[in-house]
């Protein structure tokens, strides 16, 4: 016999627990969203973050910007310790992510 209130309240509660991890962004300013955006997408990494700017594109787009640091890996680490990120915002909405530097294996020198 299937329960239907069980997938609803699984539903809910997966929901919930997503909304949880972005409370908070919405009173942060543009470049501060990009950096939690940053640590929320590269998981078990620690992310000390640097350098964060934001330039008006136009009247509604803004382009956020974050330099940051990966702390957990040794010196010499095949993984890259530099990284960032570019955000691009469209009236305060997230329209775009990518990262610029990192955080794929570095390249052999």
């Amino acid at each position: 016999m299937r329960r239907p209130g069980l997938a609803a309240a699984l539903a809910a509660t997966v929901l919930g627990a997503g909304c949880s991890t972005l409370a908070g962004l919405h009173d942060q300013s543009l470049a501060g969203r990009c950096a939690a955006i940053m640590q929320q997408s590269y998981p078990g990494a620690d992310i000390k973050i640097g350098k964060e700017e934001a330039a008006a594109l136009s009247i509604t787009d803004v382009r956020a910007t974050v330099a940051a640091e990966r702390t957990d890996l040794p010196k010499g680490a095949r993984m890259a310790r530099d990284l960032a990120v570019e955000c691009r915002f469209h009236s305060g909405i997230l329209v775009g992510f990518r990262w610029t530097r990192g955080p794929e294996l570095r390249r052999r020198e």
